[in-house]
């Protein structure tokens, strides 16, 4: 991934963030806002309003503004969790202007850096992170693969995770306030890091 064609994962973005939005929106509302799906597009719109406005060839650095773009966009909780999740991407792959395979796993163990670090949630607490490690233990089994292998396990590994969810019971957020209610459940965070890998991978199937 470079510059150039963050374009056309923007295009891919959008789209599948229209496509899911009833979706997100209904699991979301079983113990949450139910507005996941509204703010999971306003999240790519962030993506389209900072390419829009970007110059240079520095991916990291446009996570990074992505990142901001977003607190100011999406400022929900999931917002604000995704948010400081681009903005670490951003700090740690500063100076990339293309990515590779081993950049892929520092971007997903990134992005478990940015929202543990503003939502003091661990892994197993039935949140977005119960889907982003496994996705980030993919990459690190797979650096044999082309991108475009590697993002097709990922998403496999990805759906399982997402169901795994269902065995967990939830300890942060209004889905806390439910107990064990939350158990039988997916959660929803977990499936919005399922469809960003969902749109990487269509980007890699081009």
């Amino acid at each position: 991934m470079n510059i150039n064609n963050v374009h056309k994962f923007i295009e891919i973005g959008m789209h599948i963030a229209n496509e899911n939005m009833e979706i997100l929106c209904n699991l979301d509302s079983q113990n949450g806002d139910g507005d996941l799906g509204i703010t999971f597009s306003k999240v790519m719109k962030s993506f389209q309003q900072t390419y829009q406005e970007f110059e240079g060839q520095d991916v990291g650095k446009f996570f990074y503004l992505a990142g901001m773009d977003i607190t100011e966009n999406a400022a929900s909780t999931m917002g604000t969790l995704l948010a400081s999740g681009f903005m670490q991407v951003g700090k740690n792959l500063k100076g990339k202007e293309q990515l590779n395979q081993d950049d892929f796993i520092v971007f997903y163990e990134s992005m478990i850096e940015g929202i543990q670090k503003r939502g003091k949630a661990a892994i197993g607490d039935k949140t977005i992170l119960d889907t982003l490690q496994p996705i980030a233990d993919s990459f690190k089994e797979t650096t044999d693969l082309n991108l475009k292998d590697a993002f097709e396990k990922a998403v496999k590994v990805a759906e399982k995770a997402v169901e795994n969810t269902k065995q967990l019971e939830a300890k942060h957020g209004r889905a806390a306030r439910y107990e064990n209610k939350s158990l039988g459940l997916i959660d929803s965070g977990s499936v919005v890091a399922k469809l960003l890998t969902q749109i990487f991978y269509q980007l890699y199937r081009i």
